[in-house]
């Protein structure tokens, strides 16, 4: 009686294993975790691209937010142009850092959260600082070295139209840091932490001053494809990261790494 019991049990269990509706764990799909793709531009010390690795100030910041969240990514960097086709194609999930266009608004969801703020500031020879009030009327008739095709925001360049403001060109950043420590332009003007970082390891910071308050102050965001799935929760789960590593000191941190 027992052994047949025992066997109408074994039968049964043997039924149930080789059943068409059961799948067995060894036949299972592995579960993989999701890589995110973040696709960003070189743009020192924000994204800075040194033998195929990225570092830099943002690039520190969004891992670092990434970890903080659990999450895993992969980021690679593009001209702008062919990175914000990929967005708008859903083939990234997100971009950084980027400043808000209604255009660009269009195929991403912006962060709440911003990364960074670019500062214009303006960095005169040192002794040499103008009776600047943070207006443009009280610098009136400065000289302004600016680099060859950069926009120093709508106030700046409305300043240089309409003749409040004298722009003299410059080939690039770092010849215009070097006119300006030889005092061959009255000033320069840039975005405060590309300067402090092209300045940082020169001799000529002994040279230089800023100017405060900046000229103008924009936010930079993280831009998440419209077309990309689940970029929403996603995007709140960073933004959450972020406003803890505002809170906490950790983005003056990471950005004094560079800079100082």
């Amino acid at each position: 009686m027992i052994l047949s019991r025992l066997c109408f049990l074994g039968l049964l269990f043997l039924a149930i294993l080789i059943s068409p509706g059961r799948v067995a764990f060894s036949d299972a799909e592995p579960q993989t975790e999701r890589v995110y793709q973040g696709l960003t531009v070189p743009y020192p010390p924000y994204m800075i691209i040194e033998d195929e690795e990225i570092t830099g100030i943002v690039t520190e910041i969004v891992r670092t937010a990434f970890d903080r969240a659990g999450l895993k990514l992969q980021i690679n960097h593009l001209p702008m142009k062919r990175a914000l086709h990929k967005i708008r194609e859903g083939q990234a999930d997100f971009m950084f850092t980027l400043f808000f266009t209604e255009e660009r608004a269009a195929y991403m969801h912006y962060a709440e959260q911003p990364l960074s703020y670019e500062d214009i500031i303006l960095a005169v020879p040192k002794g040499k600082t103008p009776p600047f009030d943070g207006s443009l009327e009280s610098i009136r008739g400065l000289e302004i070295g600016t680099p060859r095709g950069f926009s120093l925001g709508t106030n700046i360049d409305a300043g240089f139209e309409e003749g409040v403001l004298v722009k003299t060109e410059v080939p690039h950043s770092l010849a215009g840091v070097k006119m300006l420590a030889s005092s061959r332009v009255q000033s320069m003007a840039s975005d405060r932490l590309t300067f402090l970082y092209m300045l940082r390891e020169s001799s000529m910071r002994e040279n230089i001053e800023i100017v405060e308050p900046p000229l103008n102050r924009t936010p930079a965001y993280i831009g998440y494809s419209k077309k990309a799935s689940h970029v929403l929760d996603l995007r709140d789960r960073i933004d959450q990261e972020l406003a803890k590593m505002w809170n906490e000191g950790v983005m003056e941190e990471i950005t004094n790494k560079y800079i100082k």
